[in-house]
Formats: C-alpha cells, sequence, structure tokens
C-alpha cells in the first residue's frame, strides 16, 4: 500500500502531568512495549521524478509528502503571511523536493484564492531542481459546491492540480458543528467527490475530519463511498491530536483492511501535536 505523510510547523510544549499510580503505570508500560517494537525502513522521495500518478506510488517503499505550511501552519498564532511570503514559501518548498504543496484555502477569502492561484501558476509549472521536478498544487475545500468551485479555480492552473474536500465524521462534529446526520455526510461526501470530478480534477484528496475519534463501521463507509465517487487519496486526520501511536497506528491497519477500494488509492495521514507526538503517530503507520 502506497502511503503520503503530511509535514507542517508544529508547535512544542511541555506540562507537568499528575496522574494516579495506575495510569502512571499504564503510560510506562506502553512506553516500553512501543520502544521494543521493531520498525521497516522506507525512503523519501521526489515522487514526481518517477512520473506522478496521483493514485499510485510506483514503488511501495517510498512516500509522498504533502507540506500545509501555507495553510494549517498559517493558523497558528502570528503565523499569517503575505501573499509574496507564501509565494517565496513555496517556491523553496519546491526546491526541497516536497512533493504536494497545500498551497491555502481558495473559498476562505479573495486574497487567499488569488495567492493560490498565483502559487498554481508560477510554482506549479516551473521545474524547480535538476531532476525535472514539479510539485502536486492542491486547495482546500469544505464539502459544498462553493468551495470545490473556488478550490479548482484556484488550482487549475498549475500541471498537477489537486483539491483537497474535506467533512467531519466524528459523532460529536456531525452532532455540534455539521448539524448533520450520517447519512447525510455520506450523501455530501460523495457528491462533492464526484462534484470535484466532474471539473476535471483528476487528483482529489479526501479527509474524514476527527477520523480518530469516528465510529469506525461508518468512517470505513464514508470512505469507501469516497474512493467510488473518485478520491485518488484518502487523507487520515487526528484532528485534535487524541490518538496515542499504537491506537493510531491501528486505525490505518483497520481502515486499509476493512475500506471498499482502498487497494485503488494512496493512504495519507495529517497527525496534529497537541500530545507532543505527530511524529510519532505520522512514523507509527508506515508499518501497517
Amino acid at each position: 500500500m502506497s502511503m503520503s505523510i503530511v509535514s507542517h510547523t508544529f508547535s512544542s510544549f511541555s506540562s507537568s502531568i499528575t496522574t494516579s499510580t495506575n495510569t502512571t503505570n499504564q503510560i510506562i508500560s506502553y512506553l516500553q512495549l512501543s520502544k521494543a517494537r521493531p520498525r521497516k525502513s522506507f525512503s523519501i522521495i521526489c515522487s514526481n521524478s518517477l512520473n506522478y500518478i496521483p493514485n499510485h506510488i510506483q514503488d511501495p517503499n517510498h512516500i509522498r509528502i504533502l507540506d500545509t505550511t501555507l495553510r494549517d501552519g498559517e493558523q497558528a498564532p502570528g503565523a499569517s503571511m503575505t501573499a509574496k511570503q507564501k509565494l517565496d514559501i513555496a517556491h523553496q518548498l519546491a526546491k526541497l523536493g516536497v512533493d504536494i504543496i497545500e498551497a491555502g484555502f481558495p473559498a476562505s477569502n479573495k486574497a487567499d484564492l488569488e495567492t493560490v492561484k498565483l502559487i498554481a501558476r508560477e510554482v506549479g509549472n516551473a521545474t524547480a531542481n535538476d531532476d525535472g521536478h514539479i510539485p502536486v498544487i492542491s486547495g482546500l475545500a469544505r464539502c459544498n459546491m462553493n468551495d470545490v468551485d473556488k478550490a479548482w479555480e484556484a488550482v487549475k492552473y498549475a500541471k498537477f492540480p489537486r483539491i483537497h474536500i474535506f467533512i467531519a465524521t466524528s459523532d460529536i462534529h456531525m452532532k455540534y458543528k455539521l448539524k448533520m446526520s450520517k447519512e447525510e455526510v455520506v450523501e455530501k461526501a460523495r457528491t462533492m467527490v464526484a462534484h470535484a470530478r466532474s471539473l476535471g480534477c483528476n487528483d482529489i484528496q479526501f479527509s474524514p475530519e476527527d477520523a480518530g475519534r469516528s465510529d469506525r463501521e461508518f468512517l470505513y463507509e464514508v470512505l469507501g463511498e469516497a474512493v467510488k465517487a473518485g478520491a485518488t487519496t484518502l487523507c487520515i486526520p487526528d484532528t485534535v491530536g487524541y490518538n496515542w501511536p499504537r491506537e493510531f497506528g491501528q486505525l490505518i491497519a483497520d481502515i486499509k483492511a476493512n475500506t471498499c477500494g482502498v487497494e485503488n488509492v494512496i493512504i495519507s495521514t495529517h497527525c496534529h501535536n497537541d500530545l507532543g507526538l505527530a511524529t510519532a503517530n505520522t512514523l507509527e503507520v508506515q508499518d501497517k
């Protein structure tokens, strides 16, 4: 199974935690078990140099890097950037050989739409390295017609355009944020991925927001319907930094074992660092 991972600027912090003896013993036991587990080796390459295919990586031991500094990274306090700063960073990411640059959230405001469009035109068509690397340029979209249309309007100028569509799948998000039933979420995911395809986009990343706290059977269903509708990458996010490494690794293994059509797409992860485990969780899934 081909893999992709997400990177962006994480904040780090230390804290003092008071726990009971039982809890402490459980944590120590968990860490001891995790430390002893063997790991397979893997390499990181620029996938475009091997003729980029949205839903397939030729060598299964290689992974793709998606950098979302220009989108998710900008949500950090004090990290807002001008259009020129974003363009400069995008050029540097391309020089580093980053496979996919998530350039922004085009539907959020006109300035971001124009910036993503600028990055798509300039960075998404220029050879950044001697090996001919040109990065994929991605734009984020919620599961609604306007967002998907704006994302395509912005990224379509790139040689390798991608739309990243997301919708929440955890019970708490569906009930209190979306105010939607499971059936409505499945239908929305299916129709918006299909709509992105109808626009001419053949590289669609689908994310079930808060996947780590979602009901497993429902998660398999949503992901399977997204694949049927045309998704080429399934991005599994630990949205609130909730999962521990073995827990997140098992989630990926379960998705691979139970999602219809998963063998035909890329599995991607997007881990947050609330508990300081984003890197550990990301590396954990490479064994799955």
